[in-house]
């Protein structure tokens, strides 16, 4: 697993946030990632109204991996206490070890 470098975890935050404040969920045409979305080189984006995910990789015999990034105005413990989710430097964007 490598996992790709994030230069500016607060500008990948915002430009989350901000998808995630579109009205539909669902996911996210690659013409439409922003630059800090893209320098991650995902294979897809889903977004939610309080959450953004980020595949980096489908898997193929494993699950696949990438990040969740939580944008809601509070972030409720319960959902990050999974042994798959593993907390970064920054407190609402989260490197998930099996995305199904």
């Amino acid at each position: 697993m490598h996992w790709p470098k994030i230069r500016d975890y607060d500008l990948l935050f915002s430009e989350a946030k901000a998808m995630s404040q579109r009205k539909t969920d669902g996911f996210v045409n690659g013409a439409e990632w922003p630059p800090s979305f893209r320098q991650l080189l995902p294979r897809s984006v889903y977004v939610e109204a309080d959450f953004v995910e980020i595949v980096v990789s489908t898997g193929g015999i494993n699950a696949g991996w990438g990040f969740y990034i939580y944008t809601g105005a509070t972030l409720d413990p319960q959902r990050v206490r999974n042994p798959t989710l593993k907390p970064t430097v920054h407190p609402r964007i989260y490197r998930c070890t099996e995305i199904e």
